[in-house]
């Protein structure tokens, strides 16, 4: 895992949790994005995305080095759940307000209906920030 600056100047997007691809496709065809690079913590994600021919590499979107405003937007597609704690998300959407210029695009699980379900005895996976375990 690498802390060292990366090379952002071939890329408009950045999509951090890469994981297979699929939010880099949707950067593409959705949000007007040319040309995106893959961050993902998980070595075999950061492999296998690029046995599928994207560009990804292996690190933590919390330490990074990023050269600020040189991307035009992030992409965040169900990754802020799976972090260990609230400090951790507010370092991840601090690392790609940093690096994007424009916007970022944050989705995930809503947590709207928590308190209700905690009033039925009930719960989402997520709703503790205990990731998919």
């Amino acid at each position: 895992m690498s802390t060292e600056p990366v090379n952002l100047s071939d890329y408009d997007f950045i999509d951090f949790g890469a994981s297979k691809g699929g939010c880099i496709e949707f950067a593409m065809a959705r949000l007007g994005g040319q040309r995106g690079l893959g961050i993902d913590i998980n070595t075999n994600k950061a492999e296998e995305m690029r046995r599928n021919g994207y560009d990804c590499i292996e690190g933590d979107i919390t330490k990074l080095a990023l050269t600020g405003k040189s991307v035009r937007f992030v992409t965040m597609s169900h990754i802020l759940e799976h972090l260990l704690d609230l400090l951790s998300v507010e370092e991840a959407i601090k690392s790609a307000a940093h690096v994007a210029s424009d916007f970022q695009f944050i989705q995930g699980p809503f947590f709207d209906a928590d308190e209700f379900l905690k009033k039925q005895g009930l719960r989402f996976f997520w709703s503790y920030w205990t990731g998919h375990k």
